[in-house]
């Protein structure tokens, strides 16, 4: 069993990995404050919105903070009038001077455990996993919610699970998508890596993902011919198909 020392050590720990990423989360000016040091010149441009995932789990990570608080409050018989619920950095630091006290709670492995799983949730925003399976392409699924637009949102193949588009959410087979994105269009002789890897697929019935197409110009198998106007490399999907067909590349 661990012992009360461990625990309030292991409270303090996940409470400073909670602090860290709500200073990080501050504007540039509030932030220098928050960490000590002189307020910066901070951007004048709005921040950019926060996902909703993130929002839900900063709430949560509050909420069990302002829990453990309320614990601390009530049974040591204190008043702390500058605590609110919402204010995530206030009650951490609260915590870390009770910490101790948490640790040798009868309820402080609970305590211990709930603060380290919001640590491990804000962490995880930080390094979120990287994305799995093959992009096959653009989304071209048309949104009329209010006018008519093309989404352009990325289409992945994973597998055991439809292909989907990650921003309309849209799901078919591989035949589908290929025939929305290339079946009624002529297309452009020279296309970037991630357009080729879907007309491959279309036209070979091979999945790949753009890391393959840059070996085979590493072992020079396949031939860059030129960029676009961002500098990405162009690809003759033509011969490119000729190439996989002959054998000449896998």
């Amino acid at each position: 069993m661990t012992d009360a020392y461990d625990l309030g050590a292991k409270i303090r720990d996940s409470l400073y990995a909670i602090v860290d990423h709500f200073v990080a989360s501050l504007p540039l000016g509030v932030k220098a404050i928050n960490s000590g040091g002189m307020p910066g010149s901070a951007s004048k441009e709005a921040p950019p919105p926060v996902p909703l995932h993130v929002l839900d789990v900063r709430a949560m990570c509050c909420s069990r903070l302002a829990g453990w608080a309320r614990v601390v409050l009530e049974e040591r018989q204190l008043t702390h009038s500058s605590l609110q619920a919402g204010d995530a950095l206030g009650l951490a630091r609260f915590l870390m001077v009770h910490s101790d006290y948490l640790g040798r709670h009868e309820a402080g492995q609970d305590a211990a455990d709930e603060i380290d799983t919001s640590a491990r949730e804000l962490r995880a925003l930080a390094l979120p996993d990287p994305p799995t399976g093959v992009v096959i392409g653009r989304c071209p699924v048309l949104d009329i919610a209010e006018e008519v637009t093309i989404c352009e949102g990325t289409v992945r193949a994973k597998p055991g699970e439809p292909i989907r588009c990650e921003r309309c959410g849209s799901t078919g087979t591989l035949d589908w998508w290929h025939s929305l994105m290339f079946g009624d269009t002529e297309l452009a002789p020279l296309v970037t890596a991630r357009d080729l890897v879907g007309i491959i697929a279309n036209q070979t019935g091979h999945v790949i993902d753009p890391a393959t197409i840059r070996k085979w110009v590493e072992r020079g198998k396949v031939q860059r011919s030129g960029a676009d106007e961002k500098g990405r490399p162009l690809y003759d999907h033509v011969s490119v198909i000729a190439l996989i067909r002959m054998g000449k590349v896998a």
